[in-house]
């Protein structure tokens, strides 16, 4: 046994006697090289950054989906004179964000001035509530009906005028399930 062996073993002693010691000043070098020698377990230094650059993108693509899903409800603008004309043929109808019975955002579709006379054949025979002049019907419509319902009522407001034998038809999608239309006077 050489000398640095023994003095390594007196330490080990010493500190499982008497717990922490201080190392004479000669053999402090020693010490340090074995404990540079000894092998280390290798860091992965390339895992931090990589995982924080694939956090950052899901933060973005959430935030993008995000701001994607709040600009549904909104209403485009034409841009040419001849867009603008063909609004104003068209029934008056506006759009605005409501939710649905999950509580997601759904299409909320107003169409005006539609004649009461010509909303029995529009929503396939389904009883109407008695709805005074001055209020809106409210329709749940299943989705596969929604678009047809929707066009059927604005061609039946076309250039109607306000009146007494006409309401505006809100239009909302039904809730999963619903299979057959509901019409409200709320």
């Amino acid at each position: 046994m050489t000398d640095d062996d023994q003095r390594y073993d007196e330490l080990r002693r010493r500190l499982a006697d008497e717990g922490q010691a201080s190392a004479p000043h000669d053999l402090a070098p020693e010490v340090m090289r074995r404990v540079r020698s000894e092998p280390r377990r290798k860091e992965r230094r390339f895992l931090r950054p990589a995982l924080t650059l694939v956090a950052a993108a899901a933060l973005v693509l959430a935030a993008v989906l995000g701001i994607s899903r709040l600009g549904n409800g909104s209403a485009s603008s034409s841009s040419s004179g001849g867009g603008e004309a063909a609004s104003q043929a068209q029934a008056p109808m506006t759009a605005a964000p409501s939710k649905d019975a999950n509580g997601i955002a759904a299409q909320k579709t107003i169409v005006r001035h539609v004649a009461v006379q010509s909303l029995g054949p529009i929503f396939d025979q389904v009883a109407l509530p008695a709805c005074p002049p001055g209020n809106r019907f409210s329709a749940s419509v299943p989705a596969p009906q929604l678009r047809q319902v929707a066009d059927r009522l604005r061609s039946a407001a076309a250039g109607a005028a306000a009146g007494a034998d006409t309401r505006d038809v809100e239009l909302h999608r039904a809730p999963k399930g619903q299979a057959r239309i509901r019409i409200t006077c709320p």
